[in-house]
């Protein structure tokens, strides 16, 4: 399961991973639907209300059903995962904490006041170039007037400008260093992840090539070099240490022949 997101290069951006801000993964216990009543493991509906803050996760789900996180006011921010096409109504209403939210490319529709009254909210990113449906166009209401739309290129810019979320975003701009694949058919597996003392990243070379790999926190800023160097045609495969990291979330970019691709690995 991948999830997607973004660390803007011209936005301050505030560490939400650090390690006294604990990060809670969320399963729909049956089907793909997270319900507040269908929650596997770590918190149940009365949890989600709770004083302490918390950035979360979700797992496996196609779609988020109402209420899933209304009034959960502890939520700082949420990773939406790849596959997931609907956010159901009131879903993340009252989050009052709620800094930041990546939208995945496959999202196709937001129901009514899924976002709305998310007071804190700044930045929304939508890795979806073609701007998804707002039901009943209440999705954002309430949201501060300054928050800023991140979208992946300049026709999304002008698709968005020209959609029902000009009503409640004024500044779409395209997204600086956006987490997304910059290489066609490089299947990369990062196991196990989430990770506590190491992790094994590994893929197919289909040719011979010049890479360079990194481990990244979420700032952007270098944590170690991984591997520089000519690499043959191959299955490679490199162990990452990260009994020294602070838990939460990181990033490993792999430079080949100038593109580049960016995944996620998390440490607990």
């Amino acid at each position: 399961m991948k999830y997607f997101l973004i660390i803007l290069g011209l936005f301050s951006v505030i560490n939400l991973y650090a390690q006294d801000i604990p990060t809670i993964i969320f399963t729909p216990r049956n089907g793909t639907e997270l319900t507040r009543g269908n929650v596997d493991g770590t918190l149940n509906a009365n949890e989600l209300t709770r004083e302490n803050v918390f950035n979360a996760i979700i797992n496996d789900a196609v779609s988020i059903g109402e209420i899933a996180f209304t009034d959960c006011n502890a939520l700082i921010s949420v990773i939406l995962p790849e596959g997931l096409i609907s956010i159901g109504e009131y879903a993340f209403y009252k989050c009052s904490s709620l800094i930041s939210v990546t939208l995945p490319k496959e999202l196709i529709s937001i129901d009514y006041c899924g976002f709305r009254n998310c007071s804190s909210l700044t930045s929304v990113i939508s890795l979806n170039p073609i701007p998804p449906p707002l039901l009943n166009n209440t999705a954002f209401n309430g949201i501060p007037a300054n928050c800023v739309l991140y979208v992946v290129d300049e026709a999304a810019v002008e698709a968005y400008t020209n959609s029902d979320w000009n009503v409640f975003f004024k500044d779409i701009v395209i997204c600086e260093n956006s987490i997304k694949e910059y290489i066609p058919n490089l299947a990369v597996n990062i196991y196990p992840n989430p990770a506590s003392e190491s992790t094994t990243l590994s893929f197919e070379l289909e040719k011979s090539c010049n890479m360079k790999i990194t481990l990244t926190d979420i700032s952007g800023s270098e944590l170690m070099e991984l591997y520089n160097g000519f690499a043959d045609e191959t299955l490679f495969m490199q162990t990452i240490p990260t009994n020294n990291l602070a838990k939460g979330m990181y990033f490993v970019k792999i430079l080949i022949d100038g593109n580049y691709i960016v995944e996620k690995v998390v440490v607990e």
